[in-house]
């Protein structure tokens, strides 16, 4: 009985271990953006965006050929930040990718943790927390643009 339940344990692991594998294996975009489909025209995805990105300092934007960048979250520290480690430049000013690609709408924003892994030694306490909470932050307001 315990070998049956065991074998069920372990079957059951490694299957949820093969899809999880598959899905960001089988398109690294996924591991390394966040990325949610609107259910809006792009007008009005790209109007309530920028609503939604307004309170988090949004910076400005400019126009792609299929889409557009949301240039936000310029904290005050941020010059000192980039100019101590450069590779923050993924990261900040946060950036929101808003694009058009085969009828749908998509958002898109780096998974911060991906980047912020590979610095947490050189990065403060606090100044990884306050990016972690930044990106949790930007990551809600694109939801709810993109939510009815």
């Amino acid at each position: 009985m315990k070998r049956g339940l065991l074998f069920l344990a372990l079957s059951a692991l490694l299957v949820s271990a093969f899809y999880y594998l598959k899905y960001f294996v089988s398109d690294r975009t996924r591991l390394l953006f966040f990325t949610l489909e609107s259910r809006l025209p792009y007008d009005e995805t790209a109007r309530r965006l920028a609503e939604q990105l307004k309170p988090l300092g949004l910076a400005g934007s400019y126009e792609l050929p299929n889409g557009r960048v949301y240039l936000a979250c310029l904290l005050p520290e941020t010059e000192e930040l980039l100019s101590r480690l450069p590779e923050l430049s993924y990261l900040l000013p946060c950036s929101v990718v808003l694009y058009r690609k085969r009828g749908s709408v998509y958002a898109a924003l780096p998974r911060e943790v991906v980047f912020l892994a590979q610095l947490k030694n050189e990065l403060k306490r606090e100044e990884l927390s306050r990016l972690l909470e930044l990106y949790a932050e930007l990551r809600k307001a694109v939801r709810e643009a993109l939510s009815r």
